[in-house]
């Protein structure tokens, strides 16, 4: 089936910001920095005396800042232990200037953004109606299938705290961005498309968001599936499904290195520093009493899940929270690493969609991707 979209590459962008350190740690972080800059001085000597280690030539580019990028680059290849280098030279970054890697906006508290959260794609107007046109032919699609959509906007994290916790960014979204949720409901809504207010349940309690991940906690994946469950339900209602009742229980907890680090590699230096693994106890479901299927019948699963990480991601648990919520079992297509686009084009293309024909697609779509390319 064609979609009437073709694929993009999403572009990058890397604005940094530059924020006091966490409270708690400002001691440490004194102790360690001496330790650290102590090291950086080592490093500049020797970058001036060996030529293989660089071309620093008087005080001019270390006053303007315009030697770090290329002695970090030698320091971390020169030096035998690379790896250990690399934490350090990211200690030292992030002590003196409060930043990491493109990629990631260090807020305050020990928390993290993702770049993608702050930026606004020069097109983002054209990509903003091309995707709705997108939206539109998936509804199409599945009406024409007697199926119906419900799309799960996840708003932006820095949105969430901003709102909670706000001092936690130390900046602001830009405008394009800051206005992009009301616009989305907005046009869904002149589309005819369900779509929960997953920034209201999300704002409404306690924290939602992983510090150092771009993903929300299993908490605030649960409350994400009890917003999106009554209109999903009031469709199974209508067509006479069943409901059926799940046992929600909780897994070991996990310790977890958050995705918002690879852009912070500071190794051992990251617990002293305010980034400690976060313990994260994901959940299942089983259903207390499963509906009777004869031998020669067809395994029937009323919901099919598409998305993100957001539903793909197994210490979350938005699928086994949704089961719960809903009182239906449901088919989890979601995929990581992929947008929410590419995996919805493949679904309407494939063939899982006549094996297993839902009564309602729930199609997980984090806000940033409505005004970028894909």
């Amino acid at each position: 089936m064609s979609t009437g979209l073709h694929d993009h590459h999403q572009p990058t962008a890397s604005p940094h910001a530059h924020t006091d350190a966490p409270m708690e740690f400002r001691t440490a972080n004194r102790v360690l920095a001496v330790v650290l800059l102590a090291v950086l001085a080592a490093g500049i000597v020797l970058s001036v005396a060996n030529p293989a280690l660089g071309e620093l030539r008087g005080l001019g580019p270390v006053l303007t800042g315009e030697w770090a990028a290329g002695y970090q680059d030698r320091f971390e290849e020169e030096l035998p232990l690379r790896e250990t280098a690399i934490h350090l030279w990211t200690a030292i970054r992030f002590v003196l200037l409060r930043e990491g890697r493109h990629g990631v906006v260090v807020g305050r508290e020990g928390w993290l953004f993702t770049t993608e959260e702050f930026i606004v794609d020069p097109d983002h107007e054209l990509w903003f109606e091309r995707n709705l046109a997108f939206v539109a032919d998936v509804r199409d699609a599945l009406q024409a299938r007697g199926i119906e959509l419900v799309v799960a906007v996840v708003p932006a994290k820095a949105r969430i705290m901003a709102q909670v916790e706000p001092q936690t960014l130390g900046r602001r979204l830009p405008p394009a961005a800051d206005g992009l949720l009301l616009r989305i409901h907005a046009a869904l809504a002149d589309l005819g498309v369900p779509a929960p207010d997953l920034a209201g349940a999300l704002t409404a309690d306690t924290q939602r968001f992983l510090r150092t991940d771009t993903h929300w906690t299993p908490e605030g994946a649960r409350v994400a599936a009890e917003a999106v469950a009554p209109p999903v339900r009031s469709v199974l209602d209508r067509r006479g499904v069943a409901p059926i009742s799940f046992d929600l229980q909780p897994m070991p907890a996990r310790e977890h290195r958050g995705d918002l680090m690879s852009f912070l590699p500071l190794g051992p230096f990251a617990a002293p520093l305010g980034f400690p693994p976060e313990p994260v106890s994901p959940w299942r479901a089983e259903a207390q009493e499963a509906p009777a299927v004869g031998l020669f019948d067809d395994v029937a699963i009323p919901v099919t899940l598409v998305g993100t990480s957001f539903s793909a991601g197994e210490l979350w648990s938005f699928d086994v929270f949704l089961r719960s919520a809903l009182g239906a079992d449901l088919l989890n297509l979601a995929e990581e690493g992929r947008g929410p686009f590419a995996p919805m084009r493949d679904y309407l293309s494939g063939t899982v969609i006549e094996e297993v024909p839902p009564e309602v697609v729930i199609w997980e779509i984090p806000e940033r991707y409505f005004a970028t390319a894909w």
